[in-house]
């Protein structure tokens, strides 16, 4: 990541200049700094990297949802388990729905 959370910002989340709803997206880790970045930078595409193998139906179904789009991030379809080998996925949808709402592009791999 070009800013790490673990080195810029502390853990607790910042009211700032509320500028950004915190129910929405709050500024936690680095997949939240990075939706804020590629959204103010204007970027074509954000990348979000994993070491889980995808993003799943269900978590007790693992079943890889090869493309998320808007209206299935709105209908609030996706369950999202515990944290697996430090990766949150529920994290990094809601960074992805944050940038996708403003126009970038996101590919979570």
């Amino acid at each position: 990541p070009i800013v790490n959370e673990n080195d810029a910002i502390g853990v607790e989340p910042a009211d700032g200049d509320r500028s950004i709803d915190r129910d929405e997206l709050a500024i936690v880790d680095n997949d939240s700094i990075a939706a804020v970045l590629a959204t103010e930078l204007r970027c074509d595409l954000a990348i979000l990297l994993s070491e889980v193998d995808g993003v799943y139906e269900d978590p007790k179904n693992p079943t890889t949802i090869p493309m998320l789009n808007e209206e299935m991030l709105e209908a609030d379809l996706l369950k999202f388990g515990e944290k697996k080998d430090g990766v949150k996925m529920g994290s990094k949808v809601k960074a992805a729905a944050y940038m996708m709402k403003r126009g970038v592009n996101v590919v979570i791999a």
